[in-house]
């Protein structure tokens, strides 16, 4: 039984040395904001391009997955990626700011955004 193949764009967003980060900030209620702030501006970014019918996204607990379908998929994700790159910075250099051992060198990023152009199919199995 062959199912329905589905073209899309995924959305990989990754926040960097999440695990030293959630060790050494765990306890720390701004860090758990921060990350809530990930995520809710991914939600916000994607909702302004799609409907609800055209992506999904799902956290990573230090990132999220957002799948973009429809047409235009892949120019949408590029552009939502681009979004990700202007307007999260500035939410880790709050956070960050006067924190010894957090700063940043020219080129570096706190998170990572990556994308792939493709497919999704559903996967069924016979009982």
């Amino acid at each position: 039984m062959k199912s329905e193949t589905i073209n899309c764009t995924s959305i990989f967003l990754d926040v960097r040395n999440f695990t030293g980060l959630m060790k050494e900030f765990s306890g720390n209620p701004e860090f758990l904001e921060l990350i809530k702030n990930v995520y809710k501006t991914g939600q916000t970014i994607v909702s302004s391009f799609c409907t609800k019918e055209e992506y999904y996204i799902n956290s990573t607990g230090d990132g999220f997955l957002c799948i973009i379908f429809g047409e235009n998929h892949y120019i949408k994700a590029y552009l939502i990626g681009i979004l990700l790159l202007k307007h999260l910075p500035d939410s880790f250099r709050k956070f960050f700011i006067n924190r010894e051992g957090h700063e940043l060198g020219e080129g570096q990023y706190y998170f990572g955004v990556g994308m792939e152009s493709g497919y999704v199919e559903q996967v069924k199995t016979p009982l």
